[in-house]
């Protein structure tokens, strides 16, 4: 048997599960401060713009915050686990913003 070398795969890929995650936020974010529990927000270009801004925004945050933990611990969470923590601490320092601001 010829031997395979295995290279290290992450299933899901992270990035792409960042950017679900970060989506959904994003939306939830949206429903509740430019709807008002609505989703006629979604009628308006410039609502549309202002989400991409948002997404710019917390995505490259999010993903830094995830990549600084598996770095710096070594964990070995899996993706949701190590997902929702990230998320916890990237809605903490946006709420920590708004109040500083």
């Amino acid at each position: 048997m010829p031997y395979v070398l295995k290279t290290k795969t992450e299933s899901p890929p992270i990035l792409a599960l960042s950017v679900l995650v970060t989506l959904i936020v994003v939306f939830l974010l949206f429903f509740i401060d430019e709807g008002y529990y609505d989703l006629r927000w979604m009628s308006s270009w410039g609502n549309w713009l202002v989400f991409t801004i948002y997404l710019l925004i917390i995505f490259p945050v999010q993903y830094g915050i995830h990549w600084a933990i598996d770095r710096l611990t070594n964990s070995k969470l899996g993706a949701i686990p190590m997902m929702s923590l990230t998320m916890l601490i990237n809605v903490l320092l946006l709420v920590l913003l708004f109040v500083w601001i």
